[in-house]
């Protein structure tokens, strides 16, 4: 189907852009780790996740659980909210820098997010445009249809 093989070639585009922009979070990210201090070292992460028709942008925070010298690194995710961009006051333990960092990629974060609804609402109506059409070669009938008119075809002659 066209229109589905057109929707692949959007999500990818859509995974580039959003690929992208979480690399250069990560770089800005490295850049810190190595001229920063260990306390301004960045606090969140982020992600792209690859959905059926669509991407998710996700944010998540790293902690660190369990007794010194046992420590686990553990990732959790941070929720976003009914809304399209995530509001800085879910960042409260963010570095400064970071915190401005987020503020200016959840901007081009929250426009793929967009974007990649309207992808999975377009999908949908795809699949319901399909499932209603009717199969080449009984244009106007259905099964119930041709059945009854032939009994009637059959009772007339």
């Amino acid at each position: 189907m066209q229109i589905r093989q057109q929707l692949q070639e959007a999500q990818a585009r859509l995974r580039a852009e959003a690929q992208d922009f979480v690399r250069r979070f990560w770089d800005l990210a490295l850049q810190a780790r190595r001229t920063r201090p260990f306390s301004e070292w960045n606090r969140y992460g982020v992600r792209v996740r690859l959905r059926t028709i669509s991407i998710s942008v996700e944010w998540f925070e790293n902690v660190m659980t369990g007794p010194k010298g046992n420590r686990r690194h553990r990732a959790f995710y941070v929720s976003r909210g009914a809304g399209t961009k995530y509001p800085i006051t879910k960042f409260s333990k963010a570095a400064a820098w970071e915190k401005q960092a987020i503020a200016e990629f959840e901007d081009a974060a929250a426009s793929i997010r967009q974007r990649a609804d309207i992808l999975v609402r377009i999908a949908k109506l795809a699949d319901k445009y399909a499932a209603l059409q009717v199969p080449t070669g009984s244009a106007g009938k259905d099964e119930t249809g041709s059945a009854e008119q032939e009994r009637h075809e059959r009772g007339n002659r």
